[in-house]
């Protein structure tokens, strides 16, 4: 989905994945620049990050509206970006190393999906966002579809290792 002011490359990278991946659903969640992402963000208690989907394949409009972690173990994508790894679900509405809030628990629901894969995203050598993708079934997710979709992270990285030795 095309959000006004998305950015074109964004959206490309989420459309590859779908298509690469064969996943209905793929969002590209960024972290608000204003909050920290210390290793202090270890418990339930203390709040996660703040996420916006800014690029979205086969959600709904809502999407990005209705998922808001409210702490690290609240989905794939806050677990992701605590873990700094790739995370993944082969059920998300019953997985019980998940602790999905009532709210993400009925967007989950609503969006349709059970499955769902998570990797965390760097630029300029900062963690920025999760790349995830979900499926309406429930499924394990192959080593290979781990590596495919964590190679969007290591392409991301190998931009800013170019750029650095452009720079020297």
């Amino acid at each position: 989905m095309a959000r006004d002011g998305a950015d074109p490359i964004l959206e490309r990278v989420v459309e590859q994945a779908s298509e690469l991946l064969h996943a209905p659903k793929v969002g590209l969640a960024v972290i608000e620049a204003d909050v920290s992402l210390d290793d202090s963000w270890s418990s339930e208690a203390e709040a996660a990050p703040v996420l916006r989907f800014v690029a979205t394949r086969g959600l709904s409009d809502q999407f990005a509206e209705r998922i808001r972690p409210t702490h690290w173990r609240d989905g794939t994508t806050a677990m992701a970006i605590h873990e700094r790894r790739p995370v993944w679900s082969a059920d998300l509405l019953n997985d019980p190393s998940v602790d999905l809030t009532d709210a993400t628990r009925r967007a989950v629901e609503a969006e349709g999906y059970r499955a769902v894969l998570s990797v965390p995203l760097h630029a300029k050598g900062e963690l920025v966002g999760v790349l995830s993708i979900a499926d309406s079934t429930e499924r394990d997710f192959t080593d290979a579809e781990v590596a495919l979709l964590t190679l969007c992270d290591r392409c991301g990285r190998a931009e800013d290792d170019l750029e650095g030795l452009e720079a020297a």
